[in-house]
């Protein structure tokens, strides 16, 4: 029991120092890039609940493929955005959607890991 506990407690503290190092670096490193200053933080807390619930529960391959999920899902962001132009504010105002395209990319991984989890334990 105490070893499980124990390895509980190394999973999450591994997965959330791996989403803090993916979090520094979208927020400090490739801040020219996003120009966002909160949300990644927004998604930050999020993932470390996850993280902190997947402990709770034993669920390992979630709390990683949080950690992974955040850089990944960054990565798929800043790919796959575009500008709008939104005449109905100030003449020439743009927005991007590189931060929708972040968030339902991570929800995806958080989702799909939660699913994958749920599965191999209902197989064991």
């Amino acid at each position: 029991m105490k070893t499980e506990m124990k390895s509980r407690i190394l999973d999450a503290l591994g997965a959330a120092a791996a989403l803090t190092i993916s979090f520094l670096l979208c927020r400090y490193i490739f801040f020219e890039i996003h120009s966002m200053m909160q949300w990644p933080f927004v998604l930050y807390l999020l993932g470390l609940v996850v993280i902190l619930v997947a402990a709770v529960f034993g669920g390992r391959k979630i709390m990683y493929s949080t950690a992974w999920g955040y850089l990944i899902s960054f990565m798929l962001g800043m790919t796959f955005n575009w500008d709008t132009y939104h005449p109905e504010f100030d003449p020439g105002v743009t927005a991007n959607n590189n931060w929708s395209i972040w968030l339902l990319s991570f929800l995806g991984f958080l989702a799909m890991a939660i699913i994958f989890d749920i599965i191999v334990k209902r197989k064991n």
